[in-house]
């Protein structure tokens, strides 16, 4: 999952910055939140990981793992929705009158 919201981050970002224009201005704040959950999903992935490697209170270990998967299964999820109005190419935010805003 993780290297498929890579992908979905790269190549909406890539046709976008293609198109002339603002637009990735425009949609700036839903792609720094789709930036932040992906470098989240990689934190997750690495304490995850560290947590099966290690011996400790397995109370702890299950519960840093249980806390990564709900991140992935509910969280990254999110990153498509962030990024669609992008990908769809809109122009609602850039276009939109200042006294509409």
């Amino acid at each position: 999952m993780l290297e498929a919201e890579c992908a979905r981050v790269d190549t909406v970002l890539r046709d976008a910055l293609d198109r002339p224009g603002p637009e990735v201005l425009a949609h700036g704040t839903a792609v720094l939140s789709a930036y932040g959950h992906l470098v989240m999903g990689w934190l997750w992935l690495d304490i995850a990981l560290t947590a099966a490697r290690t011996s400790g209170d397995p109370a702890v270990t299950d519960g840093k793992i249980w806390a990564c998967r709900y991140f992935f299964d509910h969280e990254m999820p999110l990153i498509a929705g962030w990024l669609a109005p992008l990908a769809a190419g809109s122009s609602v935010t850039a276009d939109a009158p200042r006294h509409a805003l």
